[in-house]
């Protein structure tokens, strides 16, 4: 009977966990939440700054889509053009004119650019196009 109760003994005794163990595990899971918590972090502001980029080319493509659309005869005058990009305040539009390769053509540049924000880093995007009088047949 004694060597029954001492091994039931035994068996109840191995059955928990000790205070080592427990806080090896417990250090483990805050490991692996910290990492996790990281990764959310850098993804957002990884979708933050595509986000503003996509918004910045958006502004771009339309601008250079009306340059186009109008003609060489209705560009705006040699020189910096400011434009309003969208309902954020913060970035800064930019259309430059500035004269061709050649005779009746001009390079017009439309630009983007945002100072670094909370959750994105500064940037700019730019998009240039060649517009002349005669299109572009010889």
């Amino acid at each position: 009977m004694i060597v029954a109760e001492r091994a039931y003994y035994m068996y109840r005794r191995r059955l928990g966990s000790t205070l080592v163990s427990s806080l090896i595990a417990m250090t483990v899971v805050a490991m692996c939440l910290v990492v996790v918590l990281q990764a959310y972090l850098h993804g957002s502001r990884f979708v933050a700054g595509q986000t503003r980029r996509a918004q910045a080319s958006a502004a771009c493509r339309q601008q250079i889509e009306t340059a186009r659309a109008g003609g060489y005869a209705n560009l705006p005058a040699v020189g910096r053009h400011p434009f309003p990009v969208g309902d954020v305040p913060e970035p800064s539009g930019q259309l430059t004119v500035a004269e061709g390769p050649f005779a009746g053509s001009r390079i017009v540049t439309a630009q983007v650019t945002w100072p670094a924000g909370e959750r994105t880093s500064a940037g700019n995007v730019e998009l240039t196009t060649v517009i002349t009088a005669r299109g572009i047949s010889p």
